[in-house]
């Protein structure tokens, strides 16, 4: 996914999909990962912790502007305060499994299909957002070889599911 399709389908996502889209890209987060996180727990004044599904390592993603951007748009639109899950649905609720959220996703597919966006060729689904995240990660972008941790993956072959571009490497002198 071309960093101009990443950007075109945010500009118009509504605040839920908005959050969905940058969490997952810039903390390299699955869904489910995104859906378990609480104010009290995982908003930390360092950044935000991901308590990584699969066996994977949790990590701590520092603040960023559009971090923080994503975080407060969520914050912004959370109808029940006393509810901790910083995610909730219109009805103030957490997310109990993925196929709520889903329809979220869903709703951003299609409305940005219908304004030309993206076609279903180019049609993605929210897993992509940890795999570019994986893929355009600084660190990675700037090693010889891949490194579990970008990712929260504890081996090279289960992070090598999200690499979707070729490692930049230096010519031989």
């Amino acid at each position: 996914m071309t960093d101009e399709l990443y950007n075109a389908v945010l500009a118009i996502a509504p605040p839920r999909a908005y959050a969905l889209m940058e969490i997952g890209y810039i903390c390299r987060a699955r869904l489910g990962e995104i859906l378990s996180l609480r104010i009290d727990k995982h908003i930390l004044e360092d950044g935000v912790l991901i308590e990584r599904q699969k066996g994977s390592l949790d990590e701590i993603t520092r603040w960023t502007p559009r971090l923080r951007k994503a975080i407060n748009k969520l914050m912004a639109i959370r109808p029940n305060p006393e509810n901790p899950y910083l995610l909730q649905s219109t009805k103030g609720t957490p997310y109990k499994d993925k196929d709520g959220i889903k329809r979220v996703w869903s709703d951003l597919m299609q409305k940005a299909k219908s304004k030309g966006i993206i076609t279903e060729e180019t049609r993605f689904t929210h897993k992509d957002m940890k795999a570019k995240g994986t893929s355009d990660h600084l660190k990675l972008m700037k090693q010889l070889k891949p490194d579990p941790s970008v990712s929260g993956h504890k081996t090279e072959s289960a992070q090598s599911h999200y690499i979707r571009k070729p490692l930049m490497n230096d010519g031989t002198r």
